[in-house]
């Protein structure tokens, strides 16, 4: 209906003002607006024109020509070569390997400050003495839990401290109990009043 509204747009701005023309909006108004039979929607006094089918059939026409261009002219003497999934056409080696280090690298350096990596290399060569050739490289990144670290250890702290507290008025004697209760109800008296 978009579409049909949008092509079909002089003929409907013209049915809309004879609609609000019934209702005496534009009582005694010049029209706005005249319709032409091609479908051209001229504003009054001549301001300016349009046609809504001339302005869909130049948009497809460039969007025909856009693709013969890219069709016949761009792509003319590309050639296509068929791979594997995602290697760009070459054969897949182990270090073309996105692993989770790897993909986490960037967020770990940008947000360094916070979590605080730790970083173990571990190079084993082939020759003690010469230290040109490497037999095997083992790179361990370890990362802090930050929400352990700086929520759920200060809470817990919190919460520790604060059982202590509630431990020490707990003595288990009834008298202590219902004097608890009668500071309570003074107080709320109090702030009351």
């Amino acid at each position: 209906l978009c579409l049909l509204f949008g092509i079909f747009s002089g003929y409907l701005t013209s049915l809309l003002e004879k609609v609000a023309s019934d209702f005496g909006i534009f009582r005694n108004a010049p029209p706005f607006t005249s319709f032409s039979s091609g479908q051209g929607l001229m504003v009054g006094n001549g301001f300016a024109s349009v046609s809504a089918p001339a302005l869909f059939a130049l948009l497809i026409g460039m969007i025909f020509i856009v693709v013969v261009v890219i069709q016949f002219a761009v792509n003319k003497n590309q050639k296509i070569k068929i791979g594997d999934t995602w290697n760009c056409g070459t054969g897949l080696t182990p270090r073309m390997e996105i692993t989770a280090t790897g993909f986490s690298r960037s967020i770990i350096l940008i947000f360094r400050g916070v979590l605080k990596p730790s970083i173990q290399h571990e190079v084993e060569y082939h020759d003690s003495e010469s230290r040109y050739l490497p037999k095997s490289r083992t790179v361990v990144l370890g990362v802090r839990d930050v929400y352990r670290s700086y929520f759920y250890q200060p809470l817990q702290s919190a919460v520790t401290v604060l059982s202590l507290y509630a431990k020490n008025i707990q003595s288990g004697n009834i008298n202590t109990y219902i004097s608890y209760i009668f500071i309570a109800l003074v107080t709320a008296l109090f702030f009351a009043l």
